[in-house]
């Protein structure tokens, strides 16, 4: 099981929710189950709430009479370019249901979805019937506590440090140090979102083949 890329996505992920922007997700396994969990969230889905889960139970012999919905998906294949730059010619991918809502989180019902395992490092899960596809990528811990700041935290008022405090200072002004370094970090990283690392021109459930720039 540790081997299989699937069971093996654990952690936090980042993607780019539409005009919601970037969000962070937390993947957890229940059993065979996938399931992510908002770490930020927006006016539909909240943080908190789950945006998508995936049953990865081993498939079953098929048996006469066995639904065409039940049945295992067959792997994407790439092109060749594609192929050559991710280092495989297909990417598996697995049946299970994305969450959506109204604003607010009213009226929230789950639709059939894919999750499709892009590497180690990326996967993507597709909203079957409002044909959306979000692609998720690890974020460096910069960006993860970035992203988790102004997903949530209060902002914190700081002052102006030209030396670090001192082991005699009071406990807040440490607090305003860390926190003032912090935003010196963040500056480096403005850009790191700036745009996907691939995209996808991706063609439905029945098509074989996607596009990889």
């Amino acid at each position: 099981r540790s081997q299989l890329p699937h069971f093996n996505l654990e952690g936090l992920w980042v993607g780019k929710y539409g005009s919601h922007g970037y969000e962070m997700i937390n993947i957890t396994y229940s059993g065979d189950t996938l399931l992510a969990y908002k770490v930020t969230g927006d006016q539909n889905v909240p943080r908190g709430e789950l945006t998508f889960q995936v049953n990865l139970s081993p498939i079953q012999p098929r048996r006469v009479g066995r639904s065409r919905e039940n049945a295992p998906l067959k792997p994407i294949v790439l092109t060749e370019k594609a192929s050559k730059k991710w280092g495989t010619t297909q990417l598996p991918r697995y049946r299970g249901v994305g969450q959506v809502a109204e604003e607010g989180f009213l009226n929230s019902q789950w639709m059939d979805g894919q999750l499709i395992i892009i590497g180690e490092d990326y996967f993507s899960f597709a909203w079957v019937p409002i044909e959306t596809q979000i692609f998720f990528g690890r974020p460096s811990p910069e960006l993860a506590l970035k992203m988790l700041r102004e997903g949530g935290a209060a902002p914190v008022k700081v002052k102006t440090w030209e030396e670090p405090p001192t082991l005699h200072d009071d406990p807040n002004d440490w607090k305003d140090f860390a926190h003032r370094c912090y935003e010196v970090t963040t500056d480096t990283i403005e850009d790191e979102l700036s745009g996907d690392e691939f995209s996808c021109i991706w063609h439905g459930v029945e098509t074989a083949e996607c596009y990889f720039e």
